[in-house]
């Protein structure tokens, strides 16, 4: 994975939610969240503009493009999702 080509991940919640991601370009890693209504395709228009600098995550948060969706939501959990995926 490490020629930055694009590819999809998941990794899973504690819940067993696949919290999936989309991994591209070069370089230090950075990770982007997308807002409320948004998902992995909010970032489409800068990942051009930044993917010769950097290997970009763009990660789903639950409920949204290539990750599933829980019995339960809540800011703390979101939270606990990204920490799992930064560990990972």
């Amino acid at each position: 994975m490490g020629d930055g080509a694009p590819s999809v991940g998941h990794v899973t919640s504690r819940d067993g939610t696949r919290i999936g991601f989309h991994r591209s370009g070069e370089g230090p890693p950075l990770v982007l969240l997308h807002g409320a209504t948004g998902a992995h395709w909010s970032f489409r228009y800068i990942l051009p503009s930044l993917a010769d600098r950097f290997t970009l995550y763009a990660v789903d948060r639950r409920g949204r493009g290539e990750s599933g969706d829980g019995p339960e939501y809540s800011p703390e959990l979101v939270s606990e999702e990204v920490t799992r995926f930064l560990a990972e």
